[in-house]
């Protein structure tokens, strides 16, 4: 089975950019059992690469998306009035796509598997627009106030997420272990490398559907995109909304002494969201983490990496190249990229579409009959109608590759 990037690319980083210097941002942590074995708790990951586990928060069970690229930990404000959290103190926070306004609030408790967070202070924003396209509810964001109170061992291959106590755990598996860096917002960089270029820091997200981005200032220091053809374009964008990137594919990526090949990367657009100015290379996200059984230690900066069964099965890519939303009623075309069979096909942005292969459905229906044609080998053909009632015979193909 091949890893899926979906045609959205989300990245669920989120920073707090208000200062929040005289707020109490102090959690306390508190475990279930003194002895015996962790939990380990069942993990749901969606072909969107993104995690989800289940938790309770504040008395309330629910799902929790898991993101080591989340500055602060982040409730939908529907679920926040759910909760009759008290909002306080406006807060202007920076997602991939750009910045949203949010109010800050105080949660009593989260519980993960054996491990409880007490008084963690966390940021309440609109996150229905991100669900819909991840098609996937999305209550809470556990970020960087989790990673900080464990060692969280995240074993993709089996879906498992296991919390250690911080005070005596010892890693005893033959894997790798790589040192992480601290950024100054307190999440963790590891080592990676884009073919033959030198080593460099890259942001570890598990909130991110991608598998590798590639920040605008180190490609063109390092003219990574120069005479790199075909190449193409799609929508990326998460928290803040929306962006057009730039689409290529690595020739080889080193992650952890592991060479990925033909690893598929995005190329975010320089001058808006929370990747403007980094100061290093790029974001590691799920499309290359999910391959690998992980134990992420923040506190002694390090994290232990072991390669899954399936480390080495080619990378999928999107063979059609359309980018849709379901708006209302109406399965709409946010994006088709250049060059793509879409494009070719004479598919245009704004196109309403009826019709899959001659099975007609829901805009949700259809979207999920799109998403896997997508995935059909290049020469496979996709039949697609759209509301004024043409036919459109799509021949797919790969359109970005080294």
């Amino acid at each position: 089975m091949r890893t899926r990037n979906t045609a959205v690319c989300l990245s669920l980083a989120l920073l707090a950019t208000s200062c929040a210097g005289s707020l109490d941002r102090t959690v306390r942590a508190e475990w279930l059992h003194e002895g015996g074995p962790p939990t380990a708790i069942p993990m749901d990951v969606l072909p969107s690469n993104h995690i989800y586990v289940p938790g309770v928060v504040a008395g309330q069970e629910t799902e929790l998306l898991v993101d080591t690229g989340a500055g602060i930990t982040v409730l939908d404000n529907q679920f926040a009035r759910k909760l009759n959290l008290k909002r306080f103190r406006t807060v202007t926070a920076s997602g991939v796509g750009g910045t949203v306004t949010g109010s800050y609030v105080r949660v009593p408790s989260i519980r993960v598997g054996d491990l409880i967070l007490r008084n963690v202070l966390a940021i309440a924003i609109n996150l229905s627009p991100i669900a819909r396209i991840v098609e996937h509810d999305i209550p809470v964001i556990l970020g960087k106030e989790f990673f900080k109170s464990a060692v969280v061992e995240i074993d993709y291959p089996r879906s498992l997420l296991v919390c250690h106590r911080r005070e005596g755990f010892r890693y005893k598996g033959d894997g790798r272990t790589v040192p992480l860096r601290s950024s100054s917002s307190g999440l963790k960089k590891v080592r990676c490398q884009i073919e033959d270029l030198p080593p460099a820091w890259f942001q570890l997200d598990t909130g991110s559907g991608r598998s590798v981005s590639v920040f605008q200032e180190y490609a063109a220091r390092h003219g990574i995109l120069e005479g790199r053809t075909p190449r193409s374009t799609r929508i990326g964008g998460g928290v803040g909304g929306f962006a057009t990137e730039s689409v290529a594919s690595m020739r080889k990526f080193t992650f952890a002494g592991f060479d990925l090949h033909e690893v598929p990367a995005n190329f975010p657009t320089p001058d808006t969201g929370a990747f403007v100015n980094k100061p290093y290379a790029g974001n590691l996200g799920g499309g290359i983490l999910r391959r690998f059984h992980l134990w992420i230690d923040f506190d002694r900066n390090r994290m232990h990496v072991e390669a899954g069964p399936k480390v080495h099965v080619p990378f999928d890519r999107d063979r059609l190249g359309l980018v849709t939303l379901v708006r209302g009623r109406a399965l709409v075309v946010l994006h088709t990229s250049p060059g793509s069979p879409a494009e070719k096909a004479g598919i245009r942005r704004g196109a309403k579409l009826v019709r899959v292969d001659d099975h007609p459905g829901s805009p949700d229906q259809l979207r999920k009959l799109l998403r896997d044609a997508s995935r059909r080998p290049d020469g496979a053909t996709v039949r697609i109608r759209d509301a004024e009632g043409k036919d459109h015979r799509i021949t797919l193909a790969t359109h970005y590759k080294p």
